[in-house]
C-alpha cells in the first residue's frame, strides 16, 4: 500500500511540476507541424495563422492539411503587411518519385510557387522561405511578420 501511495504522489508532483505543461504543449502538436527558430524558441505551426493558408497549387488547401506527415518540406511566404498580396508556396518531399530529396530544392519549389502568386509585389512584399524541414531560418519574431496576422505580428 506504501508503493502504490508512493507511485500515486510522485505522479501527482510530476502532474504539477513546471516542466509538465511544456511536455503537454509539445504532446499535442504533431511533430509534422513542430518549429524551432534560430532564437532557440519552438511552436506549433498550428498556433499561426499561416497554418491556415492556402497553398499555391493546392486547390484551395490550407498548409496545416498539406504539409507531410513525413516533416520533409520548405515553406515560403510574403510578409503579411496590408499592402501585400498573400502567398504561400510549398516544396515537398516525394521519395517515391526522387523529387526534392534535397532541402534546397525543397526551398526553391517553394519560392517558385511563393513567387507565382506574389508577381510583381513590391520589395517589402517578396516571397522568403519561413520554413524548412521543421525549423525557421527566422527569429519567433521575425517569423510573426510571416506567420501571423498584421496586428498579431505588430504586437509580437
Amino acid at each position: 500500500m506504501f508503493r502504490l501511495a508512493t507511485i500515486l504522489g510522485l505522479w501527482l508532483w510530476l502532474l504539477a511540476a513546471p516542466g509538465y505543461t511544456v511536455a503537454a504543449d509539445a504532446a499535442s502538436c504533431p511533430q509534422r507541424h513542430r518549429i524551432t527558430f534560430t532564437d532557440g524558441s519552438t511552436s506549433c505551426l498550428t498556433e499561426h495563422a499561416l497554418a491556415n493558408d492556402d497553398v499555391v497549387g493546392q486547390f484551395g488547401a490550407d498548409l496545416r492539411r498539406v504539409v507531410p506527415t513525413s516533416g520533409t518540406y520548405a515553406v515560403a511566404a510574403t510578409p503579411t503587411l496590408p499592402q501585400c498580396k498573400r502567398a504561400v508556396g510549398l516544396g515537398a518531399m516525394d521519395s517515391a518519385a526522387g523529387v526534392l530529396t534535397e532541402p534546397a530544392q525543397r526551398a526553391t519549389k517553394a519560392l517558385l510557387d511563393c513567387r507565382l502568386r506574389a508577381r510583381g509585389a513590391a520589395d517589402a512584399c517578396r516571397c522568403k522561405v519561413v520554413l524548412l524541414d521543421g525549423h525557421s531560418p527566422l527569429t519567433r519574431a521575425e517569423f510573426a511578420r510571416y506567420a501571423d496576422r498584421a496586428s498579431a505580428a505588430g504586437t509580437a
